[in-house]
């Protein structure tokens, strides 16, 4: 329904049913909900991880093959963090 209501323009009207419904509702339950929660997740462990070997780069005298095996990650992520910030 969602989705059907975004195609026409229809967000506010679906809102304001969905408010009216969640008290006989567990959003959380939801299908939808939970795997939002679970990408949002794994997106905060990999900024995390992204800002431990970034600290690693910039402040220490470890080679990425030492960094990757200190993160647990491959030497490629290593490889393109340091790319991606140019270091």
């Amino acid at each position: 329904m969602l989705i059907l209501g975004r195609l026409r323009n229809l967000e506010n009207q679906i809102q304001i049913i969905m408010n009216s419904i969640s008290k006989y509702i567990d959003i959380k339950e939801d299908f939808l909900y939970k795997k939002g929660e679970e990408e949002g997740v794994e997106k905060g462990e990999e900024k995390a991880t992204e800002k431990i070997i970034l600290n690693f780069l910039m402040n220490s005298k470890l080679s990425i093959e030492q960094i990757a095996e200190f993160s647990g990650v491959s030497l490629t992520f290593v490889i393109a963090i340091k790319q991606k910030y140019n270091l």
